[in-house]
């Protein structure tokens, strides 16, 4: 692999936890993907937030029993920054109080919630899945939903969504969908040509990266898709 092949695929990651030993755990295992590095450490919320805007990394994986703000304020105030990056919670408890904490952090724009006990080998996998669009989620006994469904809105995604054409909000609907650039030209009866350009601007308004995320930030939006 070339450096610029690396430099494609590496991943900055921000850790926010109490535990300075999950926090060395957590860099040895970044250190062994290859791919993805630390760009910093946070003991509490509210320096992360002011660390998380001065080093912009890729993601941001937040300690499910943080302090000093408090784990959704937290989770909130990182996906409000301008151009923010992607929030992931890191929980070692799957009891009935941690899938209410999953149903908060998600609302307040978490991206996933994974639990240590069950993937922390895989983290650095799961992390770039995250960082793709993918959703990675724990599932609890008390739980009956999946995440993508929770009916709440982002209102900072919320905002952008709100400055699409009706058009382009048909597009993003039926993307969510499933549908693929030749079944919505047929839908809308415009060239698939048509299609991929107004994705692509989506896409730029956004601020994402591919079709998955955009589905993605429709669900956390709120944006219907029916």
């Amino acid at each position: 692999m070339t450096m610029a092949d690396h430099s494609a695929l590496a991943l900055t990651v921000h850790l926010a936890s109490n535990d300075y030993l999950t926090g060395v755990a957590l860099e040895q295992l970044f250190g062994q993907s290859g791919f993805i590095e630390l760009s910093g450490f946070s003991r509490h919320g509210t320096e992360a937030v002011s660390s998380v805007r001065a080093e912009r990394p890729d993601i941001v994986l937040i300690d499910a029993s943080i302090t000093g703000g408090g784990l959704a304020e937290t989770t909130s105030a990182i996906s409000q920054l301008r151009d923010g990056p992607t929030v992931a919670i890191l929980s070692t408890d799957r009891s009935g109080d941690s899938s209410r904490a999953m149903d908060a952090a998600f609302a307040a724009g978490a991206s996933s919630y994974i639990v240590r006990d069950s993937s922390v080998e895989d983290i650095a996998a799961a992390l770039r899945l995250v960082h793709r669009g993918g959703l990675v989620n724990a599932v609890f006994p008390a739980c009956r939903h999946s995440p993508r469904l929770v009916n709440r809105s982002d209102a900072h995604l919320m905002k952008r969504f709100g400055t699409l054409s009706s058009r382009d909000q048909q597009i993003v609907g039926a993307l969510a969908n499933g549908c693929t650039n030749l079944q919505i030209s047929r839908q809308l009866n415009v060239s698939e040509a048509t299609i991929k350009a107004r994705l692509a601007q989506v896409m730029q308004l956004l601020g994402v990266d591919n079709r998955v995320q955009i589905a993605v930030a429709a669900v956390r939006a709120g944006v219907s898709t029916a």
